[in-house]
């Protein structure tokens, strides 16, 4: 169909966009997927992703006892869904500064659950000079735990349909 320029059908859009939801949904953690391809129980994926996320829980407590860099990455799907030009860390951690705060922003970078995106002026070739360090907004590295995230108050996730 892509080489032909043609359309999908409706039905083969609808199951590719059903596909792409639960891609989505599930992530691409090994054992969220395997739990997922073995029960086809999102709720089983769900407590598998919340575990991951508790294990992700103990390492940053274990690198920042103070519990910053836990709360900075609990809050990414807040700060995503304000309408923020860049993650606001003085609205997660009361009285907190980027400057006291870069040894957590780095932790979680270090750990590779966060991509950062950095805000740039000019998007030329020389990128690298151009980037705001402080100005960035974070991205969890997984969808799934991204969802998750998201929401960690609810009992169960979203269904796919």
């Amino acid at each position: 169909m892509f080489n032909n320029l043609s359309p999908l059908s409706d039905d083969t859009n609808r199951r590719m966009m059903r596909d792409f939801r639960l891609y989505v949904l599930v992530g691409g953690m090994p054992q969220a997927v395997n739990d997922y391809l073995d029960t086809n129980d999102m709720s089983i994926v769900d407590q598998r992703k919340r575990s991951i996320l508790d294990l992700y829980d103990e390492d940053f407590y274990d690198l920042d006892p103070s519990g910053q860099t836990s709360d900075l990455f609990h809050a990414i799907p807040a700060q995503l869904s304000s309408n923020a030009s860049r993650y606001q860390v003085s609205s997660v951690i009361e009285g907190g500064k980027l400057d006291r705060l870069r040894g957590q922003i780095n932790i979680l970078k270090d750990s590779m659950t966060v991509n950062i995106a950095y805000h740039a002026n000019d998007p030329s070739a020389g990128l690298a000079s151009h980037i705001n360090r402080d100005q960035f907004k974070l991205f969890c590295g997984d969808t799934g735990l991204f969802v998750t995230l998201a929401f960690w108050l609810r009992d169960r996730l979203p269904s796919v349909s």
